[in-house]
């Protein structure tokens, strides 16, 4: 999918990567997500980003870092 194509997706459809070493971050942000909809995983260091995005399960929409 194109990043121009998110915007019409629903956000049940869409899954967000959250990438934070900050715990407390990470968690604000879910919750905000989550309120709207979204479907979040989180990582809190760079191999477990480097892990989630290898195994694409589940297909990852957007990252934030």
């Amino acid at each position: 999918m194109e990043v121009s194509n998110l915007h019409r997706q629903r956000p049940e459809d869409l899954t967000i990567l959250i990438a934070d070493d900050s715990p407390e971050t990470r968690r604000l942000l879910q919750s905000h997500l989550h309120e709207s909809g979204y479907k979040t995983v989180t990582c809190g260091t760079t191999e477990e980003v480097l892990e989630c995005i290898k195994k694409r399960t589940p297909r990852i929409d957007l990252a934030i870092f």
